[in-house]
């Protein structure tokens, strides 16, 4: 990758991402609807010490029911 492509590479705070992700869902969505599986990954940079930091986040429901993608 060239420095000038590095340039343009876009940063954004875990609080900014966190919005953004919640704008992918409308108000009834988010107000109504219940969270039966997720799973996140993040992998954070410390900004002041540039340590690395991985995070695997789950989450399913007692009587979530267990669909899974299939890709074509």
């Amino acid at each position: 990758m060239s420095d000038h492509a590095k340039d343009k590479r876009q940063f954004v705070s875990l609080r900014e991402w966190i919005k953004q992700f919640e704008k992918q869902f409308s108000g009834r969505e988010l107000d109504y609807m219940t969270v039966h599986k997720a799973s996140i990954a993040a992998q954070l940079k410390d900004s002041e010490t540039g340590n690395l930091h991985l995070h695997n986040l789950t989450y399913k429901a007692k009587d979530a029911v267990d669909l899974t993608l299939k890709p074509l």
